[in-house]
């Protein structure tokens, strides 16, 4: 940016000193200071052997200081030879060739102190120094931040690619199609009659410290947390394969997939699934933990499932259960009205 002019104080005109420095030498920081230093010292020695008339009202404005930028040493005698013919005291450094630089060479030139309107004629478009080294520091990094963009740009566009085709295979992936309502060795029926009006206000009872989800967020996680849930809750008994693999139904539900958990640990698993006739809803997969059995978990799963079928409309709710082996399972059914009957009405 351009020099800045103003009055810093209300006695009179502002007054400055500007220091233009060359930036194609790439002087380190100690040699940039040197040289500025150089030339502040030779300005102030020679404004303070005159009137005091630059040297004071400058004091008075906070001794004020700009360092300012040229190209080159052209650039740098260009100014100087500027404020010579504006009557603008300079004082040109030429460097002794001890350190970095060859001897001779303009390093440096201070311009002042006096009126900032009077250096600005001088030194109005010229940019504010900045360290070559520190710039490109500076546009390496915005390179490196593009680069990342552009790469974090197309990561996003390979996953959203991915996303499409993933959920093209999902929907061309074959589906089980309803399993015949056929019983295993030991099963019955248990069905339940649902009432025309039912309220739903108090229903289901989480258990405490558990939360309740149905089949919702990462699809690749999911499967895997129901498949150990079956085996962790029915412990080698013969399953469904439906119960095994609800979201492949036809049907699939996911607002009726439901999960009990503790801790993110799943303690219990069941789905409630269509039947063979729309007003049939099945119950499957209703397993539970051992190590959290008699706390509720069971009650508040079959809870669930039935108010879905519910909110689907399905009048009928049925659910395979082998008395001997799942006896607590068994009488949660009967408490909840489920009684012995064909799975559809005749």
């Amino acid at each position: 940016m351009a020099a800045e002019s103003g009055s810093d104080s209300s006695d009179g005109p502002s007054f400055k000193l500007v220091v233009a420095a060359r930036v194609d030498l790439k002087m380190s920081a100690g040699k940039l200071a040197s040289q500025v230093g150089h030339a502040v010292q030779d300005a102030v020695r020679d404004a303070s052997a005159g009137t005091a008339e630059r040297l004071d009202p400058w004091e008075r404005n906070g001794s004020r200081i700009v360092v300012l930028q040229v190209d080159n040493e052209e650039e740098l005698h260009e100014i100087v030879a500027k404020a010579k013919s504006q009557g603008l005291p300079s004082y040109p450094q030429e460097d002794a060739g001890l350190t970095e630089l060859e001897d001779g060479a303009w390093t440096v030139a201070a311009l002042g102190p006096d009126e900032s309107s009077r250096v600005d004629l001088v030194t109005g478009d010229l940019d504010v120094y900045v360290d070559p080294v520190v710039e490109n520091l500076r546009r390496d990094l915005e390179l490196v931040e593009v680069r990342k963009s552009l790469e974090f740009a197309e990561i996003r566009r390979r996953l959203q690619d991915a996303e499409v085709e993933l959920a093209k295979l999902r929907q061309s992936a074959p589906k089980i199609p309803p399993e015949p309502l056929v019983l295993r060795s030991g099963e019955r029926w248990l069905v339940l009659e649902v009432p025309p009006e039912v309220d739903l206000s108090s229903r289901p009872r989480v258990p405490e410290f558990m939360e309740t989800w149905v089949w919702e967020g990462d699809p690749d996680i999911l499967p895997r947390k129901w498949t150990d849930a079956v085996e962790l809750s029915f412990q080698g008994q013969e399953v469904a394969d439906a119960a095994k693999q609800p979201w492949k139904a036809a049907a699939f539900d996911r607002e009726g997939t439901f999960f009990v958990t503790h801790r993110s640990e799943t303690v219990g698993i069941a789905a409630a699934l269509a039947g063979p006739t729309a007003e049939v809803g099945v119950i499957a997969g209703w397993g539970v933990n051992p190590a959290f059995r008699r706390r509720g978990v069971g009650f508040c799963l079959l809870r669930m499932c039935i108010d879905r079928h519910v909110e689907l409309r399905r009048s009928r709710v049925i659910c395979a259960v082998d008395q001997q082996q799942s006896p607590e399972a068994w009488r949660l059914l009967e408490r909840e009205g489920f009684k012995v009957g064909p799975p559809t009405q005749s």
